[in-house]
């Protein structure tokens, strides 16, 4: 099978390697995405502050969003200090967004582009071909055979363009829907922060 599959990338051309590569950065950027909006607690957002509350503010820059936001929150003695603090937060929900969804849009066009490559090399073969003139059936038979051979190897791009882009777009819409959950937990959290220091029950 790892035959099969070097010999395809090979077939491929250097877009097979460059879409190889890209697959890689994509799944490693989609991993580092969704470990960073990961939930890091449980139970209801009421339970969280209350639990910080009673802690050290120690926030660290590898915690969850949320956690972190709870943390930070009542460092800050005024208002406007805890909005700022949620649209960073709410910013830090859309690390790695743009790289993914370029990349996943640019994968299935690299593949095209190698597709594009291989048959127009193959027409000017098969011009060159033409221009001489097969003076045999054998001959002819040979040729519509290395034809249809270059036609398959120059879809592989395709094929292999596809197989990266479709499994990451499905991973990046859920990683969308993951960051909207952190994005309303985070607005929750402030919005109950917010009414514990007007009931005068936060530092």
């Amino acid at each position: 099978m790892f035959a099969s599959a070097l010999e395809t990338l090979r077939a491929g051309g250097p877009i097979a390697w460059l879409l190889l590569a890209m697959a890689f950065v994509m799944w490693s950027a989609a991993a580092a995405r969704a470990w960073h909006l990961r939930r890091g607690f449980r139970g209801g957002l009421e339970e969280l502050l209350r639990a910080q509350l009673r802690q050290p503010a120690n926030a660290g820059e590898g915690e969850p969003i949320v956690l972190r936001f709870a943390r930070r929150v009542r460092e800050l003695p005024d208002a406007q200090g805890r909005a700022r603090l949620l649209e960073r937060s709410v910013d830090r929900t859309r690390v790695y967004a743009a790289l993914l969804r370029a990349l996943v849009m640019v994968a299935p066009l690299l593949g095209l582009l190698g597709t594009v490559s291989g048959m127009v090399d193959t027409f000017a073969s098969l011009h060159e071909s033409a221009v001489h003139d097969a003076a045999s059936t054998l001959e002819a038979h040979l040729e519509e055979r290395t034809v249809a051979g270059g036609i398959s190897t120059a879809l592989i791009t395709t094929q292999l363009g596809l197989i990266v882009a479709i499994p990451s777009l499905v991973f990046e819409r859920l990683l969308e829907r993951r960051a909207k959950r952190r994005c309303l937990e985070l607005a929750r959290a402030h919005a109950v922060y917010e009414a514990r220091v007007q009931d005068g029950g936060a530092p």
